[in-house]
């Protein structure tokens, strides 16, 4: 995986992904919990079995490329506020 393109052809529904980092919370209760993809959309993919607050699905939106991060080929990280100047990041690897 080379590409955001490459990124977004990976992210499909089925695909397992896990948490790595989250800058904002460090000991947040998903890192390290596997999620498989439940919904693909152009723009965004969500997370089964995993829900927010108001029960609403837990999404990962494709906003600009520049906002990920490539960091091996099973992989990324997404950029948590792309208008801060901190540099803080949510790191993700891929499984099948």
């Amino acid at each position: 995986m080379k590409t955001f393109a490459d990124l977004k052809r990976r992210l499909v529904v089925g695909v397992t992904v896990t948490m790595t980092r989250h800058d904002w919370f460090p000991n947040g209760k998903l890192l390290g919990v596997p999620r498989k993809i439940a919904i693909q959309q152009t723009n965004a993919v969500a997370f089964e079995n995993v829900t927010t607050p108001k029960g609403q699905p837990s999404w990962l939106y494709f906003k600009r490329a520049s906002e990920f991060r490539i960091d091996g080929p099973d992989s990324f990280s997404v950029r948590l506020d792309p208008d801060s100047s901190k540099d803080e990041w949510m790191s993700y690897t891929i499984g099948t």
